[in-house]
């Protein structure tokens, strides 16, 4: 019998990125039958997650390509480039500009202390030009519903129905209700900032599983980090 790895060292990792991972056919945690895979993607996503959890040292951050971004700065340039990877796959146009915007470039268009009401997108889809969706990035670090009220003031004044708020720390109990009474009018999605850090599907896993051990991994790993 192979044994398990010891427990993951920070008790606030959640284990979504792993499930995540596992989801998007990478199964990283399902490979007992061969240590060596299983090492190998273990060894990916417990980077990645250590990566996320990483806190962020005060003053400057040192970026790629020659960048210097401030820590909240870097955190939303991680967030855009996601974001941007997201509307792509889901088929909406993206620019060249968004999809292969480095440091250097996000603070030439945002500046050194970006607002997040700067960083707002509006997409439409390849194929269905009047098929449009917003980006926000409320302020607010818990969303309450008068911010949920102004933006969809305003996806009423454009015709946009689809709407993704990028969270800062949370939305309020209130909020996510106003939100679901909308639903008619308006499909808003919501993640949190920490949610969006890491894109795992750019992250290439080895491996593969049958189903039964897979759901096993996945229920295995929640419980390693619980």
């Amino acid at each position: 019998h192979t044994t398990p790895p010891p427990p993951l060292v920070s008790s606030t990792i959640t284990a979504d990125l792993i499930c995540a991972a596992a989801a998007l056919d990478a199964r990283p945690f399902c490979c007992f039958s061969h240590p060596e895979i299983y090492q190998t993607n273990y060894a990916i996503v417990r980077s990645k997650m250590m990566e996320v959890e990483q806190p962020a040292e005060p003053g400057p951050a040192r970026a790629d390509r020659g960048a210097t971004l401030t820590a909240d700065a870097s955190r939303l340039f991680r967030v855009y480039k996601t974001i941007s990877a997201m509307l792509s796959k889901r088929g909406y146009m993206v620019s060249r500009e968004m999809k292969e915007m480095t440091p250097v470039d996000f603070t030439q268009r945002f500046g050194e202390y970006p607002s997040r009401e700067g960083l707002t997108i509006l997409v439409e889809k390849a194929d269905d030009e009047t098929n449009q969706l917003f980006v926000f990035f409320p302020e607010d670090e818990k969303v309450g519903v008068k911010p949920i009220k102004i933006l969809t003031d305003r996806m009423k004044d454009e015709s946009v129905s689809n709407a993704i708020l990028v969270l800062r720390g949370d939305i309020t109990p209130f909020a996510k209700q106003a939100v679901l009474e909308m639903s008619d009018s308006f499909k808003i999605e919501h993640f949190k900032e920490a949610e969006l850090l890491v894109d795992i599907t750019e992250h290439t896993l080895v491996g593969s599983c049958d189903p039964a051990i897979f759901s096993f991994s996945s229920a295995f790993a929640s419980s390693r980090l619980n």
